[in-house]
């Protein structure tokens, strides 16, 4: 296709109104998902698709929003571990074009995963973010996922580096773990590395809030991030938040509440 077209048709279809709501079908395998099914969104009627990809194997799906012609706009790859209860997110692709365009393609995909999450009554969803996305993932409200004194090493410094307002309390406590940590690597204290790891948690999940908080847009170029590090979205997070997502979900006209 040509991109040029794309483009074209992108500018036609930007500001028109779409409404109705297209029930899903949904398969009965093991995990259940989704049929094709149409949406509708800003670039007009497109359809969010789920199927196997035969090149990643077992229990890996991908999901895809694209047109008719079979133009992807973005795509996630999800590995379900049925066993443990629990989806990873392997890979979110947005085309170019689309990132930060205003059609939300990436909150699309990230809808469609905690559908299938909750869908298939799995624990949680978990992923890696490279450190310039770790902000798009907590805005659906994910979770850190720190497992290793390194990390929280290398998080915290990132948040006792940062200017942004009214993170003073939030920098004293990350100022606490981080000499707690260095303190049990200098002297080989027997500090309890399991509360440094859920203390740093903690502590940058209240620096990712209040940074929500402070009310300015959080761009790539603004994230507060040297290094990227794990997210976590459990089904209480979800549960506690349905709200939110629920409004989200009649927002893109998708037929599907918490």
């Amino acid at each position: 296709m040509n991109p040029g077209a794309i483009s074209s048709n992108l500018e036609n279809t930007a500001n028109r109104v779409w409404h109705a709501t297209r029930p899903i079908k949904w398969s009965g395998e093991n995990p259940i998902r989704f049929e094709k099914y149409k949406l509708h969104t800003k670039l007009g009627e497109n359809l969010l698709t789920f199927n196997y990809p035969d090149d990643e194997g077992p229990f890996n799906y991908l999901i895809a929003v694209e047109n008719p012609a079979g133009f992807d706009y973005g795509t996630e790859l999800l590995h379900f571990n049925m066993f443990d209860r629990y989806i990873y997110s392997k890979n979110v692709k947005v085309g170019e074009a689309y990132q930060d365009s205003g059609f939300r393609i990436g909150e699309i995909l990230k809808l469609t995963s905690i559908m299938m999450m909750v869908k298939n009554n799995l624990e949680k969803i978990k992923l890696y973010s490279p450190n310039p996305f770790v902000m798009f993932h907590a805005k659906y409200k994910f979770e850190p996922d720190i497992h290793t004194l390194n990390e929280s090493r290398s998080v915290l410094n990132s948040v006792l580096k940062s200017k942004e307002p009214n993170m003073k309390i939030i920098q004293e406590q990350a100022g606490d773990i981080r000499n707690a940590l260095t303190k049990r690597s200098r002297e080989g204290n027997s500090w309890d590395i399991a509360k440094i790891i859920n203390d740093t948690n903690t502590a940058v999940n209240n620096f990712m809030l209040q940074m929500f908080k402070n009310g300015r847009k959080i761009t790539p170029q603004r994230q507060p991030f040297d290094e990227g590090f794990s997210l976590v979205l459990t089904k209480e997070q979800v549960a506690k938040n349905k709200d939110f997502f629920n409004e989200l979900y009649r927002k893109h006209d998708i037929d599907f509440q918490i």
